[in-house]
């Protein structure tokens, strides 16, 4: 029985031995795994840490070509700053009232955190956090805000990596320039700013103290949402401030007494030139992506010149609101470009500030109507027509797409035999559609390109008056920049150069042209378009020297144009029209457009001249080009005599034109003593009648003064496609002309000196620049000297 007891007693603690090992092994090997998954989490912590930098995503800057900043895009609203360039007060504030251990701990405070456990028990609520800055940082980098107990060990074990890794000084500068302060900004200077309209560098004590309170609780101690919360939030920090030993007493009570002012901003596409900046953002995106774009923190240079786009703005505003209610148009746009780098200088895509849409550059563009002649003409020139070359403004029709097309000019009649230049100047569509035929449509299509137009252009005749199923106005403006430019189209270019936040050179963009026409050929171009001024459906626009231009007028009145510019110098056009096409009312280029681009050029050019310090624009004169080119052709034998006084008298072409020379100086007839003149052609009864009197008059006679009478100004309207539009002849009525004065032929060279100081005065039809006749439906009075009154009867209207 005994030795039973004891067998028994024998096996007891052998069975507690196995339960105490097996009780040992779980509880280390518990031990192990825990710390082998702190090792594990510990090791793919670690991998966390970049390789490389880890400065905080910055916004893009965009600015125009004056210094003025356009732009700020963002998906976080940040301008990284070094340490540096902070105040010492911002750093100070930070510390204080975040981190008072910063300096002293290795990333993770422990007394700090005993210090908040107590505090936050002791008051039955959350009132302090145990987080260091560098904790902060790394959540801020790495991790979510997750309230888990393995993001705190992960925030914990990068705090202590981050301190092994980076200065504290380098930890400070990523926390003030990462971290959120309310209102959609990010760092200390996107919130200085946001705030106080300034730069950090330029905060005082109380704004400090401010800004450094917000990262507690950036929805609810944001100025912008309560001024009360905000001031109660500083007074905390100064007082923080105060205890450390950051301030003195003079300067808590002084910072205390500040009363916050914020600036009132909008923090969002708060953009200046919001079309152009929306333009050139597209363009960004396109070439690096949004996630550079919007993070990168590029420094984007444009050519937009901001004194010349608040001009655009401006007329364009103007004009539109001007001319909306009579004309019944609602919206527009306006483009300029430098002609000889292809710099775009102005952007306006709508007449309403909180349009979004750019009609400059987006959708398919509108029909340009009588714009596009001006690729017809550039076509022919090429082809070896000169703007003395003639055709005939008669009925005509054509097959197009198996059915019969009579084009009509705007005022719904024939002009009988006309040179290029006035059917230029005046706008004439069935001109415009007989050359377009003879050079072929295709060659017209070619030209388009080649000069700017992006468009799909089918090769069919009506092309010649703007049937195209849409222009955008940009193209528009970049083709006529080639004629400016002397013939060499230029490449637009809305971004000069892109670089990193540390100024290193991610993109420059220099000029590039190609010649579309010899220099030769664009001076015949030149010339006409600066007959559209002096002498055609420009005419009403003077303000601008030098100006060339031309209107264009849609089917139905849809659409309004005006493309104008000022050689070597700046091009610009502008469209009128609404967005749901409905037709405007008596609506052209010269009478809306026109203005609304005199507006704007009287203001730009001054600024764009600036550019070139003086440099004298180099305008050629084109008569030896056209010789040449009528030489090469066979057709020189209404060239001028180069000796004798003959060689000063007008003559009359082939064509019915009249070539005289006239003085650079005077624009009156020249003489010998002339040191500049140029010949010029002109219709019969508009040319000069006198001749100069600065620089003597060569024993000629200038027109008496008492024999002058001012003329009727030429009709305004452009000639487009329109059909449907009523004439509006300046005059009714005529007065028929003595019996005597039809038949005289223009008299000699001998006989105008010895007659020149008699007039007489006759009806001319306003349509053939002839002698009215009784066929002839309008007529005005005008006053000649009797050896320079029109020699024939109008032929057009009837014998």
């Amino acid at each position: 029985m005994t030795d039973i007891v004891r067998k028994r007693k024998r096996r007891r603690p052998g069975i507690c031995r196995i339960f105490t090992r097996f009780l040992q092994t779980c509880i280390l090997g518990g031990i192990a795994a825990v710390v082998g998954m702190t090792i594990a989490m510990f090791i793919s912590t670690a991998n966390m840490l970049p390789t490389n930098s880890i400065e905080a995503p910055e916004a893009t800057l965009i600015y125009s070509s004056d210094g003025v900043l356009l732009a700020r895009i963002f998906d976080e609203d940040r301008t990284n700053v070094a340490l540096k360039d902070m105040p010492k007060n911002l750093k100070n504030a930070t510390v204080a009232i975040e981190d008072e251990r910063f300096y002293q701990h290795s990333g993770v405070d422990v007394r700090g955190i005993a210090r908040a456990l107590v505090v936050n028990i002791t008051h039955g609520e959350t009132k302090e956090g145990g987080s260091t800055i560098t904790q902060q940082l790394a959540r801020n980098i790495y991790l979510s805000s997750d309230r888990t107990m393995s993001r705190k060990i992960r925030e914990a074990i990068l705090a202590l990596l981050l301190e092994k890794n980076l200065s504290k000084d380098r930890i400070l500068e990523l926390y003030l320039n990462r971290t959120f302060y309310g209102n959609r900004t990010f760092g200390v200077e996107a919130a200085s700013k946001a705030y106080f309209g300034k730069s950090v560098k330029d905060l005082n004590l109380s704004q400090c103290a401010m800004i450094a309170g917000l990262p507690a609780r950036p929805s609810g101690y944001a100025p912008t949402k309560s001024m009360e919360l905000a001031t109660k939030r500083r007074d905390v920090v100064l007082r923080r401030m105060k205890k450390l030993g950051y301030i003195t007493d003079a300067e808590y009570q002084k910072a205390v007494a500040e009363k916050i002012v914020i600036v009132k901003s909008s923090r969002r596409n708060n953009f200046k030139a919001k079309h152009f900046v929306s333009y050139v953002i597209n363009q960004l995106k396109d070439r690096y992506g949004e996630e550079l774009v919007y993070k990168g923190g590029l420094r984007v240079y444009t050519t937009l010149n901001y004194d010349m786009q608040q001009a655009g703005e401006d007329a364009l505003e103007r004009g539109v609101k001007r001319y909306g209610r009579a004309h019944r148009l609602s919206q527009g746009a306006l483009a300029a470009i430098d002609v000889n780098t292809g710099y775009i200088k102005t952007m306006v895509g709508s007449a309403t500030p909180d349009s979004d849409f750019n009609r400059c550059v987006q959708g398919n563009g509108r029909q340009p109507g009588s714009l596009f002649k001006a690729f017809v003409y550039t076509a022919a020139i090429a082809k070896g027509k000169t703007p003395n070359t003639t055709i005939v403004d008669a009925p005509v029709t054509f097959r197009s797409g198996g059915k019969p097309w009579s084009p009509k000019n705007f005022d719904r009649r024939y002009h009988g035999t006309v040179t290029m230049q006035t059917a230029v100047a005046q706008s004439m569509n069935i001109p415009a559609v007989k050359m377009c035929k003879e050079v072929g449509p295709k060659n017209v299509v070619k030209y388009a390109h080649d000069m700017g137009i992006t468009s799909d252009i089918e090769p069919y005749l009506a092309i010649a008056l703007g049937g195209v199923k849409g222009v955008k106005l940009l193209d528009i403006c970049n083709a006529y920049g080639t004629f400016a430019n002397n013939g060499i189209h230029m490449q637009p270019i809305a971004i000069t150069k892109v670089t990193d936040t540390k100024g290193n050179i991610i993109e420059e963009n220099k000029p590039k042209g190609n010649k579309v026409i010899t220099p030769a050929q664009n001076r015949m171009m030149d010339q006409m378009f600066r007959a559209v001024m002096t002498s055609g459906t420009g005419r009403p626009i003077r303000g601008i020297a030098d100006a060339r231009g031309k209107t264009g007028t849609t089917n139905d009145n849809r659409d309004a144009w005006w493309a104008g510019y000022v050689p070597n110098r700046l091009v610009s056009v502008v469209w009128v029209g609404n967005d749901d096409y409905s037709p405007m009312y008596n609506a052209w280029g010269s009478n809306t457009c026109g203005y609304i681009w005199q507006n704007y050029m009287s203001k730009a050019l001054p600024i764009c001249n600036k550019t070139y310090k003086g440099k004298p624009r180099k305008i050629e004169n084109v008569d030896d080009d056209v010789r040449k080119t009528e030489r090469r052709n066979g057709r020189g034998s209404d060239t001028l005599d180069e000796d004798g006084d003959s060689a000063f008298e007008p003559k009359e072409s082939s064509d019915g034109m009249i070539r005289v020379r006239v003085c650079g100086s005077s624009g009156m007839r020249a003489t010998r003593r002339c040191p500049h003149w140029r010949t010029k052609t002109f219709s019969p009864g508009e040319e000069p009648s006198g001749y100069c009197t600065q620089h003597g008059g060569g024993g000629r006679q200038s027109r008496p003064e008492s024999t002058r009478q001012s003329e009727p100004a030429p009709r305004e309207r452009d000639s487009g496609d329109t059909e449907n539009t009523p004439s509006d002849d300046a005059r009714s009525g005529r007065t028929r002309v003595a019996k005597s004065a039809l038949g005289k032929r223009v008299a000699s060279s001998s006989e105008r000196s010895e007659r020149s100081e008699h007039t007489v005065t006759v009806s001319v039809c306003p349509a053939s620049g002839m002698i009215a006749g009784s066929s002839c439906p309008n007529s005005v009075r005008k006053t000649f000297t009797a050896g320079d009154m029109p020699s024939r009867i109008c032929n057009i209207h009837g014998r």
